[in-house]
């Protein structure tokens, strides 16, 4: 894996792009990060982008670019075969809760398959600042099993971020959140289009404004009518009589032979039971027992 970034040429400029290419998994577990520097808070924040076969995050690992003054968040572009986020994140997201901050980075995801597990997270939020967009082009699965999703504005009259799920098979939440709030803003928007979206009762999905004007949800996904693959069972019950088989002996008035399946010897007839003992015959012939 190869990493090269271009830093910011003066006191007021901007961060340089943070490009990394990789032919086989690539696996992290420190950060990676390209943020506006602290001393010139004017300049904008870089970009990340990382192309892979998988990748892979654990054990707090981070992908990153931030703002922590007034220039504007960098963009986070992956594009991946599969990708594992747990407890780790990637965010392009603005610190500073200054008014007028910058906006928060906007992220791009381009994979077959994501998992945000065990709080992994993927943000755009900020302290006080519009909140970056996300684009999601999944054709294969999305799923989040105690994950998170988010572009939430925490403070501040700015509108929180738009979040856009493209064309999955799946869409699957398990304790997982996808949010777009504001404070006094806008709420983001929510649209995701999959061919099955599942949600757990204990998921959260928002898109809401404490004090301004919630935004929309929308999620396009075939309805799917279960009532009408289901038979109605009758009320009444099978007369079993008229179904049951004569027996041969009932047929012919003969004493015939029967077949009867009966437990093994020696074997509890419950658990815990007593073990019954086994059937002894005798039968004497010229004193010798059998």
């Amino acid at each position: 894996m190869s990493m090269s970034g271009i830093p910011g040429g003066d006191g007021t400029g901007d961060e340089g792009t943070s490009d990394s290419q990789a032919r086989q998994d690539t696996g992290a577990t420190e950060p990676i990060t390209n943020s506006e520097d602290s001393q010139t808070p004017t300049g904008n924040a870089g970009h990340i982008e990382i192309r892979a076969g998988q990748i892979t995050l654990t054990n707090d690992a981070e992908i990153a670019t931030f703002t922590t003054g007034i220039g504007q968040g960098g963009t986070i572009h992956i594009i991946a075969g599969d990708m594992r986020i747990s407890e780790s994140e990637i965010s392009a997201y603005s610190q500073s809760e200054e008014p007028g901050a910058g906006q928060a980075g906007n992220v791009e995801v381009e994979a077959d398959t994501v998992h945000l597990l065990n709080q992994g997270i993927i943000t755009a939020e900020t302290a006080n600042a519009a909140g970056g967009n996300m684009i999601f082009e999944i054709p294969g699965f999305l799923y989040l099993l105690g994950g998170q999703i988010t572009t939430s504005v925490q403070g501040g009259a700015d509108d929180g971020g738009n979040i856009t799920v493209s064309a999955p098979g799946f869409v699957v939440l398990n304790s997982g959140k996808v949010r777009a709030n504001a404070y006094e803003g806008r709420g983001g928007n929510i649209r995701i289009t999959a061919e099955q979206f599942i949600q757990s009762s204990n998921s959260t999905m928002e898109a809401s404004s404490e004090k301004g004007i919630d935004g929309s949800i929308n999620i396009e996904s075939p309805d799917t009518d279960i009532g009408s693959g289901l038979t109605v069972m009758p009320g009444t019950f099978i007369d079993a009589a008229r179904w049951a088989v004569t027996p041969c002996s009932q047929r012919s008035g003969a004493d015939v032979s029967r077949f009867e399946i009966r437990g093994r010897d020696g074997i509890a007839l419950s658990f815990g039971g007593f073990r019954p003992s086994p059937p002894m015959w005798s039968h004497k012939k010229e004193g010798v027992r059998k």
